[in-house]
């Protein structure tokens, strides 16, 4: 689990739960699912979530590994990144591996590597 946010009840979020990809926002709140795919660990290998300064958007995104490094980025999910839930200026991060209940498929290895939180 990656999650951006500024508490419990404001933040974006990518995670795989039950052999699905998810990408989440709770704003106010308020959960949305937004984008959810069944998930493959070589095509959904590495992801991220960022801000896109020139349309202002909160961009999910996933790459395939090849081999052991990203391939070219694909955009899972965008809209209008909300300012007022979630300050650019002031984030907190979050990464989570493991599993909160037994899972029908084993999850495998999670693998923390290339962290990057990054100022525009």
């Amino acid at each position: 689990m990656f999650t951006i946010g500024r508490d419990a009840h404001n933040y974006y979020r990518i995670y795989v739960e039950e052999g699905v990809l998810i990408c989440q926002a709770r704003i106010g709140g308020t959960k949305r699912n937004l984008f959810t795919v069944v998930y493959n660990p070589s095509l959904h290998r590495y992801w991220r979530i960022r801000h896109d300064q020139p349309t202002g958007n909160v961009v999910f995104e996933t790459a395939a590994d090849n081999p052991g490094l990203a391939g070219s980025w694909t955009i899972r999910y965008s809209e209008r990144w909300d300012g007022a839930a979630v300050p650019l200026n002031s984030v907190l991060l979050e990464i989570k591996g493991g599993t909160w209940q037994v899972e029908t498929t084993a999850p495998g290895t999670v693998v923390f590597d290339n962290f990057k939180a990054a100022r525009p």
